[in-house]
């Protein structure tokens, strides 16, 4: 069961407003925590299946209801012993462990590759106009680029490239 603090206290932002859960709403917070999905939770919790989804969002919209939640997942994490710190270096151990198969230990290097940011995430942009409708600059650079491509010497390329 999660108690709650004293939310008289300002949060930085806006006083956060003290009201006690009611058991529904203790309920939604407990279920919440096992799978972090709003709209199962609300089910769970006893809130009709046909509008658990909204009653799932507005309940994690109230204040109160997120700091009990907040406070729920801190003793969870503590008493898993469950941190970022713990989980990162797990994963660093996997990644140089000689005696673990080479496939676990290229993923768990990966897995820390990506935690630090070492990729760049490609995303694809779709745009639904031509190059003309903009600026012209964006058409003149779609013009350079075509006649880079048509002829590879120098001689053909505007004079402020040939230098």
């Amino acid at each position: 069961m999660v108690t709650m603090p004293d939310m008289s206290k300002s949060n930085g932002h806006e006083p956060v407003v003290h009201k006690p859960l009611t058991a529904k709403q203790q309920r939604f917070v407990e279920e919440y925590l096992v799978d972090s999905n709003a709209a199962q939770a609300a089910i769970r919790a006893g809130y009709s299946p046909a509008c658990a989804k909204q009653q799932g969002a507005e309940n994690l919209s109230k204040p109160y209801l997120m700091a009990a939640v907040q406070i729920g997942q801190k003793k969870l994490a503590q008493r898993c012993e469950h941190s970022a710190d713990n989980a990162l270096r797990a994963v660093a151990g996997m990644a140089y462990d000689v005696d673990l198969h080479e496939g676990y230990r290229l993923k768990a290097l990966d897995m820390l590759l990506r935690i630090e940011g070492m990729y760049v995430e490609k995303h694809a942009v779709h745009h639904s106009g031509s190059i003309a409708d903009g600026t012209g600059g964006l058409q003149a650079t779609m013009d350079l680029v075509e006649a880079i491509n048509a002829s590879r010497d120098t001689e053909s390329l505007p004079q402020s490239l040939s230098n």
